[in-house]
């Protein structure tokens, strides 16, 4: 069926447009710092959000990315939760004990396989929903982390740069 130009710009267009611009950004930042932890995490983050974005109209239409698209949920929550311990500088616990910085990637396992299981088996016909939901709450906590951590780093630390890097990024 013809798809009506306001239904085709707020459903591919615009979400098209934003996955690109986030994409392009992450590709940036990884180009100028490609040796920091953060700028891996942050190429993780946008390229999980421009998945998400641009698999929108899929997930209103055809269904065929609706894997992609829901796995994008947990990779961007889990990468914007390893942003959040190592961005803008490393949390003083991520210093003492540097793999806890991979604990939000099991998190981001162990949400994604019932997931997935879910779209390929469903054991109802609403089971995937539950799993949605877990994601949905995943990357709310994910997000209240990273303002967390970066109001933290405001108050307490040392470093002007770090102090004024977190006032940006959370006015921004």
């Amino acid at each position: 069926i013809h798809f009506p130009f306001g239904s085709l710009l707020g459903s591919f267009i615009i979400p098209y447009l934003a996955g690109l611009v986030f994409l392009l950004t992450g590709l940036w930042a990884y180009r100028i710092r490609s040796d920091l932890r953060a700028s891996r995490a942050f190429v993780t983050f946008t390229a999980a959000v421009s998945v998400l974005t641009t698999t929108f109209l899929d997930m209103n239409t055809t269904h065929y990315a609706v894997i992609l698209w829901a796995l994008s949920i947990f990779v961007g929550a889990g990468a914007l939760a390893h942003l959040a311990l190592v961005f803008p500088q490393q949390m003083p616990f991520v210093d003492r004990y540097p793999s806890a910085r991979y604990i939000p990637w099991i998190f981001v396992l162990g949400l994604a396989v019932p997931t997935v299981r879910e779209l390929i088996r469903p054991t109802t016909s609403l089971a995937y929903v539950d799993t949605w939901l877990l994601g949905y709450a995943f990357i709310t906590v994910s997000i209240l982390l990273f303002i967390g951590t970066l109001t933290v780093r405001i108050f307490r630390s040392q470093s002007p740069m770090v102090r004024q890097q977190s006032r940006v990024i959370i006015f921004g």
